[in-house]
C-alpha cells in the first residue's frame, strides 16, 4: 500500500518541490492551497484540493472523504507587517488555520503531522 502525503499550502517555491520529491519517492501526493495554481506550476500525478483553511466548513467538506498518513503544513500568508499593523490579522490567520486543520483531519492512518508554516 503506498502511502498519502497532503502538503498545506503546496504552491509555493518549498511546496512544489517537496511535492515533486514526494511523488519521485512513490508517495501519493495532494496539494492543498487557497488558489488554484496556474497550469504551468502544476506537477502532473499531483492531486490538488481548493480551500481556505481559515474556513471550517469549507475545509471540512473538501477534506471529509480523504485520509493521509503524513501531513504537512506549509502555509501561511507572506506578509512582515507590524503586529499592530495588520500583523495581528495574519497571526490570527495562522493559528486559526492550523486549529481548524487539527480539528477536521482524520487521524486514522495520520502517522506525522510537520507544522512548518510562515515564519511570520
Amino acid at each position: 500500500m503506498t502511502e498519502k502525503l497532503l502538503i498545506v499550502g503546496g504552491t509555493g517555491f518549498i511546496g512544489k518541490n517537496l511535492a515533486s520529491e514526494a511523488l519521485n519517492n512513490g508517495f501519493i501526493t495532494s496539494v492543498l492551497s487557497l488558489n488554484e495554481p496556474q497550469d504551468k506550476d502544476k506537477i502532473d500525478g499531483v492531486d490538488y484540493i481548493q480551500a481556505d483553511i481559515v474556513n471550517n466548513i469549507q475545509l471540512k467538506e473538501k477534506l471529509s472523504t480523504h485520509r493521509f498518513d503524513y501531513i504537512v503544513n506549509l502555509s501561511g500568508y507572506i506578509d512582515h507587517s507590524d503586529f499592530f499593523d495588520g500583523g495581528e490579522h495574519i497571526i490570527n490567520t495562522h493559528f486559526l488555520g492550523l486549529v481548524n486543520l487539527l480539528q477536521i483531519i482524520d487521524r486514522t492512518n495520520l502517522k506525522r503531522f510537520l507544522q512548518i508554516g510562515s515564519s511570520d
